[in-house]
């Protein structure tokens, strides 16, 4: 009897287990909540940026400038590692340096390269008169001077982004250089658009590295150098030599390029971003114009300095003498020139 019991329990247990595990699981109810999907930021851009020049040179302004309204602008999304004061580019292999990459944002003079850039590198030739207003107003509007110069250093790999616009043909050294027979066996420091003229006004020009001018004026390897005096005060050169003549000869233009390679991996509108920041860098440096002049002129004083500016008349000499350097150029260029030329004769007015 009891075994009969425990078989009729254990049947029904194994039925009943049978029946529950063929009933469907309740379907769980809907939820209004979402997980959220995960946010992702963009991926910093890293550029590397290099001067070189001091600190207080224009083109080191300008560059330092730039760095710092981009890396706030963009808020966060592009960190740029500067390399001021040739730790990275020099003048020497600058050219070569950001043609092939070494840095992303870097700086080179055309006037340094007259075989390579053409009529170009005589982009500055306002002798005795200045261009600086009229390079800033043009370059702020990407106008004709700034079109006409792209494909050239297009050619080598470079976008220019600004222009370091200054007064390069003052001379310092150990007298003054106001007549031609001022120059006559003087050996003088310049670029290459300047020698020709140098020439023309008697004096024995040379080109060599800023770097090496300072130690050049206190040898007396040469007699004077030509540098505007925001460079006599960057280079120091006031230390070694006292007298400073004021003649707006040449306005000197060191532009700060792109490496094409980089820029074109740039997303668009960071590309946007960096060449307002670099227009706006150009306005900060420009907007001091003649007060800064000035301060720059009260501080060589204060150094020991003595300095003549020429007259008018002495101007008209030299413009005089200059000119027929002009008609080598057009020579030299060509249809360069000659579509250049009025260019130029703009900038001036």
């Amino acid at each position: 009897m009891k075994r009969g019991v425990l078989l009729f329990v254990t049947v029904l247990l194994i039925v009943a287990g049978l029946v529950l595990s063929g009933c469907p699981k309740p379907t769980p109810e809907p939820t209004t909540q979402q997980t959220p999907e995960p946010t992702t930021q963009p991926a910093t851009i890293e550029l590397k940026a290099a001067s070189f020049d001091p600190d207080a040179a224009p083109h080191s302004v300008i560059l330092s400038n730039a760095i710092q309204l981009i890396e706030e602008r963009s808020e966060g999304r592009i960190k740029i590692d500067y390399w001021p004061n040739s730790s990275l580019l020099t003048k020497k292999t600058a050219f070569e340096d950001m043609r092939i990459g070494v840095c992303d944002i870097g700086m080179h003079c055309a006037g340094w390269e007259p075989d390579r850039m053409g009529v170009v590198a005589w982009s500055s030739v306002g002798f005795l008169n200045s261009t600086i207003d009229g390079v800033w107003k043009d370059w702020r509007e990407h106008g004709e001077f700034y079109q006409f110069q792209l494909p050239y250093w297009a050619e080598y790999n470079m976008l220019p982004l600004a222009v370091a616009c200054m007064r390069t043909g003052d001379f310092i050294g150990h007298k003054f250089y106001i007549t031609p027979d001022d120059f006559k066996g003087q050996v003088i420091r310049t670029t290459a658009a300047e020698l020709e003229p140098i020439k023309l006004l008697g004096g024995e020009p040379v080109f060599m590295d800023p770097s090496e001018m300072y130690e050049a004026l206190q040898r007396g390897t040469v007699d004077a150098v030509d540098q505007g005096p925001n460079m006599v005060i960057a280079l120091k050169l006031y230390e070694v030599a006292k007298k400073i003549t004021l003649t707006g000869a040449l306005t000197g233009n060191v532009h700060i390029v792109a490496n094409m390679d980089s820029w074109h991996k740039l997303p668009a509108d960071m590309q946007k971003l960096i060449e307002d920041c670099f227009i706006e860098a150009m306005d900060m440096y420009y907007e001091g114009g003649s007060a800064q002049l000035e301060e720059m002129l009260n501080f060589l004083t204060e150094q020991g300095c003595e300095i003549k500016e020429l007259t008018p008349e002495q101007k008209d000499l030299w413009i005089e003498i200059i000119e027929p350097y002009f008609d080598v150029l057009a020579e030299k260029h060509g249809d360069e020139w000659t579509r250049y030329n009025p260019i130029r004769l703009k900038l001036l007015q």
